[in-house]
């Protein structure tokens, strides 16, 4: 009977020597026949076998023989002696049979008839499938928990009390900033001190109801109390887990950190709320027309603007109608100029509209080519604004300022005409004078009175032509002339003039008055000088653009030319006696060709002077001509 126990079983007497073992002991751990133990002790006979163990390599050098676990045996065996008690080892190893097993081996007194402690029985129970159902059970919790750690979002789960029985790392380190040993069996309460009790009962009748009534839960909160998280919006998400029976065992648990997105949100909505406002108060209309301009979508004070209705402008092409017939050409070269363009570009343009009751209107359209895919290459997009009111604000004010700028050149007129009225009383008061022998003095109020005349014809050109910034100078340049030739030829009426324009060349106030001296002065030079004791005589003045002047000059006759050009050329010849070789003309004591000088070069010209049959005065300037 006790051979057929199969458990392991041996029996030592106080000293150590071997009373007994059983037939599975025999065969599994020391793997040699009863009666080869007998008397021997347990010490001696491990040595012997793991010997021979050796010698027949039945076991590796990794594995071990669970026989060398109980040498450590000697000496707990005779505690055991001395106290009676009772012992439980676990051992691990290679049996005598080759196989790996693991035993529970529990140790105890036995007695003979009197009470006497005769020895040790030591029964070993075999737990190999349950340590690897167990080592199993652990590797697949194991793995569990690496899988939930590999959650990229806080995961937890409780029991049905309330308590954390687990989480993964993102739940303790983000969420409650502890260990996952700190965590578990631990109530939210317990792990943040600062929560008020309202707000704990509050989680907890959440969590209850889950566990009552079975549900899911989702519900979003700021936290305010975990250290770790301060301030942070999050979605949590909770489902019931089930036992094998299918009762609520507790609850699993998903925190999504929702901060971000809830920023996002509330600056999309305040910036949605802006929009809307500012479309809600837009005085303007929004629009977005295809590659052949249809309206495609309209917003704003359309009807206000117009007198249409947005819905008119999208069934119908009204908006040719609406603008005004001198204007449309303008808007159609616009519109293929922004239709050509291959990249995205801006424009702005200003136009009138004929409303739909008759009243003109001025509008300013600001609009752009959207770039960007294929499928939006012929999208425009842009607004309309009413500039009527300012339209009509800057026409007045610039009626207003035309009227003072003209008002302005008549008050200087009339005062350059008073100081020539002046001059020419006092230089009568000079002439009456005995002691007046020459007409030097005359001359020069003469000179002097004819300098202010080509200043004052100049404000007076602008005045009666309703310019107030620039002038025909052509048209100057021939009253001038004229003038100064019924000044100055009146001992010499067989002088004659011959004046060869461009015409409609306008100069700006900066180039008319300097220009207009240096005539005055070229002018009264050649009738004062270049005819002494002669009876005949020619002036010729000219005034032509650069290009077409080199183009004809050198020939007999010169034909009219149309002329953009920037660059100028002014000649005044005479064919009279000449000047003299040796006069210096850059530094002549004569004031007038000193004013010569210093106005050519304040305009920027190029004073040249041919004595040749007669004295030809050639100065070639730039100034931006204005066209009217």
């Amino acid at each position: 009977m006790f051979n057929n126990i199969p458990n392991p079983i041996i029996y030592t007497d106080q000293e150590g020597a071997i009373l007994g073992v059983n037939g599975s002991f025999a065969r599994q751990i020391i793997g040699l026949p009863e009666k080869v133990v007998l008397g021997r002790t347990l010490l001696e006979v491990i040595n012997d076998t793991l010997d021979k163990f050796q010698e027949k390599k039945q076991i590796s050098e990794k594995a071990q023989s669970i026989l060398r676990g109980f040498k450590e045996w000697d000496i707990a065996d005779w505690e055991l002696l001395r106290s009676g008690e009772c012992l439980t080892l676990e051992c691990e190893g290679i049996c005598a049979d080759g196989i790996k097993r693991t035993f529970l081996a529990t140790k105890s007194i036995f007695k003979g008839e009197r009470g006497e402690v005769l020895g040790l029985v030591t029964v070993m129970q075999d737990i190999t499938q349950v340590r690897e159902a167990e080592k199993a059970l652990r590797e697949s919790f194991g793995f569990k928990e690496r899988m939930l750690d590999e959650i990229p979002v806080p995961v937890f789960y409780k029991n049905t009390e309330g308590r954390y029985i687990g989480c993964n790392k993102h739940f303790a380190k983000e969420i409650i900033g502890l260990p996952k040993e700190k965590i578990t069996g631990k109530v939210y309460g317990e792990l943040t001190y600062l929560a008020p009790q309202e707000l704990i009962k509050k989680y907890d009748e959440l969590d209850f109801q889950i566990y009552r009534q079975g549900i899911e839960q989702c519900c979003e909160l700021k936290s305010r109390y975990l250290p770790n998280c301060l301030g942070k919006e999050f979605v949590v998400l909770k489902s019931p887990f089930f036992g094998i029976e299918g009762e609520i065992t507790g609850l699993v648990g998903a925190v999504l950190d929702v901060t971000e997105r809830n920023r996002v949100q509330r600056e999309l909505q305040e910036s949605e709320e802006k929009y809307r406002s500012f479309i809600n108060n837009f005085k303007g209309i929004f629009f977005q027309v295809n590659e052949n301009f249809t309206p495609l979508f309209l917003h704003g004070n359309v009807e206000e603007i117009t007198g249409y209705s947005e819905a008119e402008f999208l069934s119908d092409e009204i908006w040719k109608e609406l603008i005004h017939p001198e204007d449309l050409s303008l808007i159609c070269e616009e519109m293929k100029k922004i239709q050509v363009s291959a990249h995205s570009c801006y424009a702005e343009i200003d136009f009138r509209i004929i409303c739909r009751k008759g009243r003109l209107k001025w509008v300013r359209a600001s609009y752009q080519k959207i770039s960007g895919s294929s499928k939006n290459s012929g999208i425009y997009q842009g607004t309309i604004h009413d500039i009527t009111e300012k339209k009509e604000a800057q026409e007045t004010l610039a009626k207003a300022e035309l009227a003072r700028k003209k008002e302005i050149h008549h008050r200087i007129k009339n005062n350059l005409q008073v100081i020539s009225s002046l001059l020419d009383l006092q230089a009568e008061r000079f002439k009456n004078r005995k002691t007046v022998q020459t007409s030097e003095v005359l001359d020069s109020f003469l000179e002097s009175q004819n300098r202010v005349i080509s200043m004052a014809f100049i404000h007076e050109e602008l005045h009666r032509d309703g310019k107030v910034d620039t002038l025909n100078f052509s048209t100057y340049l021939q009253r001038l002339s004229e003038n100064l030739f019924q000044t100055h030829r009146l001992g010499n009426p067989d002088v004659s003039l011959e004046v060869n324009l461009e015409e409609s060349i306008f100069f700006d106030m900066d180039t008319a008055v300097p220009l207009g001296i240096i005539v005055n002065e070229l002018i009264s030079n050649s009738l004062k000088h270049a005819f002494p004791g002669r009876e005949k005589g020619n002036v010729q003045i000219e005034l032509f653009g650069r290009e077409a002047w080199h183009r004809k000059s050198g020939e007999e006759k010169r034909e009219k030319v149309e002329c953009e050009n920037t660059g100028f050329v002014l000649t005044v010849k005479d064919n009279g006696v000449g000047m003299p070789e040796s006069l210096d003309i850059q530094n002549s004591e004569s004031l007038g060709l000193q004013l010569i000088t210093t106005l050519v070069d304040q305009l920027g010209g190029k004073l040249d002077v041919k004595k040749d049959r007669g004295t030809e005065f050639v100065i070639e300037f730039a100034v931006e001509e204005k066209q009217y």
